[in-house]
């Protein structure tokens, strides 16, 4: 539903009258004005019993943070009055209608819901300006993300950017139309910018996804060449919990800040500084002219992904350590801490946890019935080519203790296509050991979770009694793990 732009106010006896009947209107329906708040009334014909829930993102972890929630009533009516002290984008669901807003200290939001399936919500009252401006993105976006039946993410480079093209002169027209509505002016600034980055976020996960993060090749159009010298460094962005920035930044850490460094190297020359990465992008980030909140954000994001990814390492120790001088660094004290902290749980001489999953054959297998052999355990999937990269080795490995009863090689297979697995393991007689595949859902997510794992290959030594050795252990492929296994059976 378009918006009306009321372009000039007179400020006549007529105006003073419409003020006041709107006044005594919300005095009637005892709509609280909330000055450090935000209060937003429902409406939703038969929706009696339907879930509403409203959350804001946390543009560090990416995960949603609520806000507030509630349940229509009998005539399909919900309140939610949610303490704002700044402008920031949240999400509402109601029942199965998503939106986006952009809420203000002291927004009085009426939504209506209908069914229609790209714009589900009239929005009215202070603040529905914005609301309405993130509908009719939504709906241009919608309008070009699939099309002729081909994703953005599938077309070729040129068809890419003409699609996008397309996206951004919808989105100008949008700005266009929309230029003169006073509502819309202390917040004009994030609604433009958000448009411009969800249309570089898509540019910057298309190379990802096709090039990967080396170097793009020669004929890559021009508009995709400097994709990441484009990024804004914007605060307000990061103020106001703008997902798509969020989303945009960690992106910008594995190009613009990981890529680089990796630039020109071998395989192996790559593996030799991967210890030393989290000290070097820190050095990156220290060496560029960012915004403080920015530098923050980027050093705090450097030290939470490499616990993501490697746990507690002598490097990630010193960052933590020297990050706690920068001005800001209490906005992710807390996330980093706690992701700390679990990693404490799988420090050596731990217990392993204990995980499941399925043989080829279908029958259950325990990580406990291993107990009494020294185990090194392989995360792989079918279609991750670094892990399967690493097999010639792991099959030199294996030979090396193929007498020796005492030590057990563990692949855990997270395929979600079974027959994929079962299918390469048929056809590769020679990758003998212990197979066993993590069905997708509760049990996958549980093993995932007792052992951080952020992203595969990974490697895992367990000694004879069941304690962890290594939960980041070397590749095969290092040449380390063959002496590190017979350290254990001395």
């Amino acid at each position: 539903m378009p918006f009306y732009i009321l372009e000039h106010i007179n400020m006549s006896i007529n105006v003073l009258l419409i003020l006041l009947t709107s006044s005594l209107f919300l005095m009637a329906n005892r709509t609280p004005f909330l000055a450090d708040g935000v209060h937003i009334s429902i409406h939703m014909k038969d929706g009696n019993g339907q879930p509403v829930t409203l959350s804001t993102p946390n543009v560090f972890t990416l995960e949603p943070v609520e806000l507030g929630n509630a349940k229509l009533d009998a005539s399909g009516n919900a309140v939610l009055d949610i303490p704002v002290n700044k402008v920031q984008f949240a999400n509402i669901q109601i029942g199965e209608k998503l939106g986006t807003l952009l809420l203000s200290p002291g927004d009085n939001l009426r939504i209506s819901v209908v069914n229609q399936e790209r714009s589900p919500f009239i929005f009215s009252g202070k603040g529905a300006e914005a609301a309405t401006f993130l509908a009719q993105t939504s709906s241009i976006w919608h309008n070009y993300e699939t099309k002729g039946g081909k994703h953005l993410l599938q077309l070729e480079p040129d068809e890419f950017v003409n699609r996008l093209d397309s996206v951004q002169k919808a989105y100008d027209k949008l700005a266009l139309y929309s230029a003169g509505t006073v509502a819309l002016k202390p917040v004009r600034h994030l609604l433009m910018q958000r448009n411009a980055v969800q249309l570089l976020t898509y540019k910057l996960n298309y190379c990802m996804s096709r090039f990967g993060s080396d170097e793009l090749p020669a004929n890559v159009p021009p508009t995709l060449k400097n994709v990441v010298s484009e990024l804004p460094f914007d605060s307000s962005l990061l103020e106001a919990n703008t997902y798509e920035y969020g989303f945009l930044l960690a992106m910008y850490e594995q190009l613009g800040l990981y890529a680089p460094l990796f630039a020109g190297k071998s395989k192996d020359e790559r593996m030799s500084i991967q210890d030393q990465l989290p000290q070097l992008a820190d050095q990156q980030i220290s060496l560029r002219s960012y915004p403080a909140s920015i530098r923050t954000f980027l050093r705090a994001k450097n030290i939470y992904d490499s616990l993501k990814q490697w746990g507690i390492t002598s490097a990630t120790d010193s960052l933590v350590e020297a990050i706690k001088k920068e001005p800001g660094y209490q906005a992710y004290a807390s996330v980093i801490q706690e992701k700390y902290d679990s990693w404490l749980a799988l420090a050596p001489g731990k217990a392993a946890p204990n995980f499941s999953g399925l043989s080829p054959e279908g029958k259950p297998l325990l990580l406990t019935d291993l107990k009494g052999k020294v185990v090194y355990v392989d995360v792989w999937a079918t279609w991750c080519v670094p892990c399967r990269e690493e097999f010639p080795q792991a099959k030199q490995l294996q030979a090396r203790f193929a007498d020796n009863n005492q030590v057990a090689f563990l692949y855990v297979s997270i395929d979600r296509n079974q027959e994929a697995w079962k299918k390469m393991l048929a056809g590769d007689p020679d990758f003998k050991g212990v197979h066993m595949n993590q069905p997708p859902g509760e049990q996958f997510e549980s093993f995932g979770k007792a052992y951080q794992l952020g992203s595969i290959p990974r490697y895992m030594l367990i000694d004879q009694t069941g304690n962890l050795v290594n939960v980041n252990a070397d590749r095969p492929s290092s040449g380390k793990v063959g002496e590190a296994i017979q350290q254990l059976l001395q």
